[in-house]
C-alpha cells in the first residue's frame, strides 16, 4: 500500500463494542506508518485493552461517575437558562437535539418509541426534558472542550447521546467523521463518509464502474448476520428454548448478585432490569406464536402482485438514524396501503428477530384489506423476487431488488443507494400516490434488464470500496482479526476517504 497519502495526526475514537476490535488492528499500523495520535473515549473495561496501544502522546478519557457528574451539570445554569443555552446550540450547530441526538440514544428513544414498547430497555426510567437537555448541553460543552486538542478524524457511531452529540459538533466544525459499517452484501465492511452517511461514496464508485455481466439470481444470498436463522424460527420460539433463556436469566442475575455480595459492592448497577428481561423473552414467544396465526407461510399464496415492505428492527441505526426525518413504520405502511392501486397488495414481513413490537402494530395494520403479512421464516430475498416492486427504510432489500430488475421506494435521505436510476425517494408525502402507481407499473424485459445491469455494476461498486470483514463483530460474530491484505485494504480506504473528504 502506497504510504505517500498523508494520515490525520489526530484521530478521537470513541469506544463502541463492535468497532473496537478493528480499531485495536488499526491503531498500531497508523502509528508505525503515520505517527498518527489518539484519543480514545470509553469506559474501565475498553481501557484496559486500549492501553496496551498508547502512548505518552495519546490520551484516554474515562466515561466514569466523575465523568457522567460533569456533563448531567450542562452548562450549571438554571433549568430555564439550559433550554435557552439548548436553542442557541442547535442553531449554531444546525441540529436538532430531539431529532439528531436524542432519538439516537437506544436507552432513551425506546422510551418514546411508539412501536417498540418491548425492545429491552423500554422499561427504563424514562428522563425529563429539562435533564435530558441538560445531559446534552453537557455534551456539547465536552465536545468544544476536545477542539482544542485538533482532531483532524473521528471515528464516532453516532449511537448514543455522547456519539451522537460529539458527531455533530464535530462535523459542523470540519472535522471528517467515519466509522467502519457492513455494506449489506455477504461480509464486505466500508467507512463511512460521514455521521449519518449518505450515498455520494458509493455513487462515486458506481460512475467509475464499467458494466461486465448482469448477475446470476441464483446467486444472490443474503448478507451475513448474527440474527435467527428463517429456517428453524419455530424451534427459535419454542416453549422449550423460551424456557432455557430464562433459565439463564436467572442463572446470570444469581451469579451477579453473588459477585456484588462478595466484593461487598451494594452500589445501584446500569444493568438492564431483571424483569424487563424475563418479560422481553414471554412477550418474543407470545408475539411469534400471534404472527404465526396471522401470517402466511406459503410464499405462492400470495397471487395478486404486490409490494414487499420487510420491517426493520427499532430501535436500530438503520431507522432512527438513517431515517431520523421520518420512521414511524406503521404510518409509513398505512401510506403503502392508502395509496396502492387497486387489486394490488401490500406484503409486510417482521425482521426474524421478533417481539419488540406490541400486537396492536400488526393488528392495527391488517385491517387494512389490501395488506398481508408473509411468516418471519420466509426469506425476504425470496419475496424480493416474487414482489411487483419493494419498499425500504435504508434496508438490503433496496440492493436485492436493484439486482434482481425491480424499483424501490425509499423512507431514508441518507440511503446509499438513492442515486440509482430505479430507486424513489420519498422526500414529501404528498407524492407519494403518483410514485406508488409508477412503481408498480409492470416492467418490460428492457426495463428490467437496464435495472438488473445497474444493480449488477453495484455488486461491484461495493466491492472497490470495501474490505473483507467475514465473521468480525461488524457482521454480529465474534472473530476479531483479519487478513494482512484485509487490513492493509481497510487502512488504504480510509487514507483514501479522508482525502476525499479534504477536497470537498
Amino acid at each position: 500500500m502506497s504510504q505517500s497519502k498523508k494520515s490525520p495526526k489526530t484521530i478521537l475514537i470513541v469506544s463502541y463494542r463492535i468497532l473496537d476490535w478493528l480499531y485495536f488492528l488499526i491503531i498500531p499500523e497508523l502509528k508505525k506508518r503515520y505517527k498518527t495520535s489518539f484519543i480514545i473515549i470509553g469506559s474501565e473495561k475498553s481501557k484496559n485493552n486500549y492501553s496496551k496501544l498508547l502512548d505518552q502522546k495519546d490520551q484516554f478519557i474515562l466515561v466514569d461517575d466523575e465523568f457522567e457528574n460533569f456533563i448531567s451539570k450542562g452548562f450549571g445554569l438554571t433549568d430555564i437558562e439550559e433550554e435557552q443555552k439548548a436553542r442557541e446550540i442547535e442553531k449554531t450547530y444546525s441540529i436538532n437535539y430531539m431529532c439528531d441526538i436524542l432519538q439516537q440514544d437506544r436507552a432513551l428513544s425506546s422510551s418514546f418509541l411508539q412501536h417498540s414498547p418491548n425492545f429491552i430497555w423500554s422499561n427504563n426510567e424514562v428522563k425529563k426534558s429539562e435533564e435530558m437537555i441538560r445531559n446534552v448541553n453537557g455534551y456539547v460543552r465536552f465536545a468544544e472542550k476536545l477542539l482544542k486538542y485538533n482532531i483532524e478524524t473521528a471515528f464516532v457511531w453516532p449511537v448514543d447521546l455522547l456519539s451522537a452529540t460529539l458527531s455533530n459538533v464535530l462535523e459542523n466544525k470540519g472535522i471528517f467523521i467515519t466509522y467502519p459499517y457492513n455494506s449489506k452484501f455477504k461480509s464486505y465492511g466500508f467507512w463511512a463518509d460521514n455521521a449519518f452517511q449518505d450515498s455520494k461514496q458509493l455513487e462515486k464508485s458506481f460512475k467509475k464502474t464499467k458494466f461486465k455481466n448482469l448477475i446470476n439470481l441464483k446467486s444472490i444470498q443474503p448478507p451475513e448476520t448474527g440474527w435467527p436463522d428463517t429456517r428453524v424460527m419455530d424451534k427459535t420460539y419454542s416453549i422449550m428454548s423460551l424456557s432455557k433463556n430464562l433459565f439463564k436469566i436467572i442463572l446470570f442475575r444469581v451469579e451477579f448478585l453473588v459477585l456484588d455480595l462478595i466484593k461487598l459492592d451494594f452500589k445501584k448497577k446500569k444493568r438492564v432490569s431483571f424483569f424487563s428481561s424475563l418479560k422481553f423473552q414471554l412477550n418474543k414467544w407470545s408475539i411469534y406464536r400471534f404472527i404465526s396465526k396471522n401470517s402466511e407461510r406459503n410464499i405462492n399464496k400470495f397471487q395478486k402482485p404486490f409490494l414487499f415492505y420487510a420491517i426493520p428492527l427499532e430501535p436500530e441505526f438503520s431507522v432512527q438514524a438513517r431515517c431520523k426525518e421520518f420512521n414511524d413504520q406503521k404510518a409509513i405502511i398505512k401510506l403503502l396501503a392508502l395509496n396502492m392501486p387497486a387489486g394490488y397488495e401490500v406484503i409486510i414481513k417482521e425482521h426474524s428477530d421478533v417481539g419488540r413490537r406490541s400486537k396492536n402494530f400488526y393488528l392495527e395494520l391488517l385491517k387494512f384489506p389490501n395488506i398481508r403479512m408473509a411468516h418471519p421464516s420466509i426469506r425476504g430475498i425470496d419475496l424480493v423476487k416474487q414482489a411487483r416492486a419493494v419498499a425500504s427504510m435504508a434496508g438490503t432489500v433496496s440492493l436485492e431488488a436493484s439486482i434482481m430488475g425491480k424499483r424501490v421506494v425509499e423512507f431514508s435521505l441518507h440511503s446509499s443507494f438513492s442515486f440509482l436510476n430505479n430507486v424513489y425517494t420519498i422526500k414529501d408525502i404528498s407524492n407519494i400516490k403518483s410514485i406508488i402507481g409508477k412503481v408498480m407499473q409492470n416492467l418490460d424485459t428492457k426495463t428490467k434488464i437496464g435495472i438488473r445491469k445497474d444493480g449488477s455494476k453495484l455488486i461491484q461498486a461495493i466491492k472497490n470500496i470495501s474490505f473483507e470483514a467475514r465473521s468480525t463483530p461488524l457482521f454480529y460474530n465474534d472473530k476479531t482479526v483479519i487478513s494482512k491484505k484485509s487490513l492493509d485494504r481497510a487502512i488504504e480506504l480510509f487514507i483514501n476517504n479522508y482525502h476525499d473528504y479534504l477536497k470537498k
